[in-house]
Parts: structure tokens; sequence; C-alpha cells
């Protein structure tokens, strides 16, 4: 821009934080669960295909 001047970008961030809030909560019993499961655990992705596992053992 001649002579200065700014330039703003603004978004809506409501169904972001919205999604954020609902999938938190899920986050942390999923680490639970995989945190002190004492079988594997296998998951694969629908989309890919890829398969990830774990096999650690339970905190004590």
């Amino acid at each position: 821009m001649d002579g200065g001047g700014w330039v703003s970008v603004q978004g809506d961030l409501i169904e972001q934080r919205q999604r954020q809030r609902i999938l938190e909560p899920m986050e942390r019993f999923l680490t639970i669960i995989i945190e002190n499961v004492t079988e594997g655990i296998i998951a694969k992705a629908r989309a890919t295909g890829a398969t990830s596992s774990s096999t650690r053992r339970p905190r004590r």
C-alpha cells in the first residue's frame, strides 16, 4: 500500500471452539483408557486404512 495503511483479517471461531469443547473431554477420557488398559489397542482410520497400536502397561 502506497503511503502506509493496514490490513485486517477476521474469522468466525464459534464453531471451532464448540467442536473443541466437545472433543476435549473425549480426548481426556480416551487418554485415561489408553494409559490404563493392560491389553493392546489397535485403531484403524476409515479414510486411509492406516493403523496404530498401543501396548502400554498401566500406571501404578
